[in-house]
């Protein structure tokens, strides 16, 4: 039989198989779980060199799943490498944080802000490379706004991007005043694709330390892995981040498994993405499909609809590319066997997505493609069954509806705001729900999450949307945060849930979160994570 190496022991252990947690334990040998049951079954594994944990009421269960994360974006968040503009309330306040952090820091190479938003703005004004320049113009300064769609730039970084007043996306666009002069902003993914390529450099060795820093606090809420999803429409660069990634691999400094997602992009060519699914095969760094954007942000009226916009009935969006290239592009993808992240906002990129999908599995088959659609923040509402109906996966992000908090009851008008964030509607389709959190647009802790989908509130506990019906159950909410993200990666027979032979990937939570208000979610603390039998993070 073996001795284990850990026993973990609770009240109150959730595998992610049935609805409610019983009191028993987890059974640990090597990077696999040895055993998981009652008390007394995984007690027999216990000898005299065996770490054993006894738990009481606290919540022994799989380690959470993140399954959209824009990784090393996401490892700046909260670091002094990012400057947090959010509680800004103008441009002019927003250029002296920059410009004081620039006197704190003189030997910085570039400057990197972020969370800029022009709503909370006293007066709504578009910004300028201008107000930048006559403080800094001798290092690059990028600002990238809160809906990470749009970045304002001083000139020395449109320099460095290579942007001029000749530089024409195929989608979004350079930002001109009036006197055809370039303002500094840029707007949508294919236009930041440059500035997201330039803001975060850092020294190899000094990029290195933020990576591990933000693994250690992935460990710290119980995070065992996570999507690593591309920000760009178009592939720029030559993810450097994945070469890092690779170096710290085998210096074993990866302790949270990433499925990694570059871009899909709009030529007709993937010899680049399979060189690189190629070269990540790994159990911890893989590359698990690629990724791309249908559309923006509601906020920005870049998102796609089949009606106008509530507020605005000038326009409904529309599609970043023709639809012709995202038919050829999807249809290319599954017939070379990549999965796919698609970001869909609004019902008509939504519906739009879903015909693409459909069509490729009618050339090539299903082929047990896992294609998830992301965010899907306002579907219609006959949509939702093809989810079910097509096997594809909604992912979403729980923690976008306290940061949107009625955003769609303004832009889209009560009654098709009833569709947002419809993680029931969705489940009862049989499609399969994957939870993430969108780092760093919203922030990558998992318990302000599970609070959102179940109470269906913000993050100060008061009612959001219009559909308090769309809220999940605990049970419904962790296996979206484990088994779903683990399904989506084609490794749910790996982890997710907590099985005999299984990744020993586990988390233990302060608490028991079963029969507790979930209100109490954001006191949780997570006591232990244990990634591929090693334990990451300890309380």
């Amino acid at each position: 039989m073996g001795y284990a190496d850990l026993v973990l022991k609770s009240n109150c252990v959730f595998t992610g198989f049935s609805e409610a947690p019983f009191k028993g334990g987890v059974a640990v040998k090597g990077n696999k779980i040895l055993d998981v049951g009652l008390e007394d079954a995984v007690d027999r594994y216990i000898g005299p060199d065996t770490k054993v944990y006894a738990y009481g009421d606290n919540l022994i269960m799989p380690g959470f799943v993140e399954a959209h994360i824009h990784f090393v974006m996401a490892a700046f968040f909260g670091t002094k490498y990012m400057i947090d503009l959010f509680d800004c309330s103008s441009e002019q306040e927003c250029v002296a944080r920059v410009v004081a952090y620039n006197e704190d820091n003189p030997d910085c190479e570039r400057i990197l802000g972020s969370n800029w938003w022009p709503q909370n703005w006293d007066e709504r004004v578009d910004p300028h490379r201008a107000n930048i320049d006559r403080f800094i113009d001798d290092k690059p300064v990028y600002m990238i706004c809160s809906d990470y769609h749009t970045v304002w730039c001083n000139t020395k970084a449109l320099e460095e991007c290579g942007v001029t007043k000749e530089t024409t996306p195929s989608f979004g666009r350079i930002g001109k005043d009036a006197d055809g002069e370039l303002t500094g902003v840029l707007y949508d993914m294919e236009a930041c694709a440059p500035a997201f390529d330039n803001a975060f450099k850092l020294p190899d060795d000094i990029l290195k330390n933020v990576l591990k820093d933000f693994f250690k606090r992935l460990a710290s809420r119980g995070i065992t892995s996570a999507a690593f999803v591309d920000i760009k429409t178009v592939s720029v660069g030559d993810y450097l981040d994945y070469r890092l990634l690779g170096e710290m691999e085998k210096d074993g400094d990866l302790t949270c498994r990433l499925h990694m997602y570059p871009s899909l992009g709009t030529k007709p060519d993937l010899s680049k993405q399979r060189k690189l699914r190629d070269l990540y095969t790994s159990e911890k760094l893989r590359v698990s499909g690629l990724k791309q954007f249908f559309d923006g942000a509601t906020t920005a009226f870049t998102s796609y609809l089949l009606e106008p916009f509530t507020n605005n009935p000038s326009t409904r969006g529309m599609a970043f590319y023709p639809d012709e290239i995202y038919k050829e592009m999807i249809a290319l993808a599954h017939k070379e066997g990549f999965d796919l992240k698609l970001h869909v906002i609004g019902d008509a990129a939504t519906r739009l997505a879903l015909d693409c999908l459909e069509n490729a599995y009618t050339l090539y088959g299903k082929n047990g493609s896992r294609d998830c659609l992301e965010h899907i923040e306002t579907p219609e509402y006959h949509d939702m069954r093809r989810f079910g109906q097509l096997d594809i996966i909604a992912s979403m992000q729980p923690p976008h509806l306290p940061l949107n908090d009625n955003e769609k009851i303004v832009y889209l008008g009560k009654e098709r705001a009833k569709c947002e964030f419809a993680y029931r509607s969705f489940q009862e389709t049989g499609a399969t729900l994957a939870f993430g959190t969108d780092c760093p647009v919203s922030n990558y802790e998992p318990m302000p999450s599970l609070h959102a989908a179940v109470a269906r509130k913000t993050d100060a506990g008061v009612p959001t949307g219009s559909n308090p019906w769309e809220k999940l159950s605990l049970p419904s909410a962790l296996k979206a945060y484990t088994y779903g993200g683990a399904y989506a990666v084609h490794r749910e027979h790996e982890f997710g849930t907590l099985k005999k032979g299984f990744c020993a990937d586990i988390a233990v939570i302060d608490g028991p979160l079963f029969g507790q208000d979930p209100e109490t979610y954001f006191d949780r603390k997570v006591l232990l994570t244990v990634m591929d039998g090693k334990v990451v993070h300890e309380l």
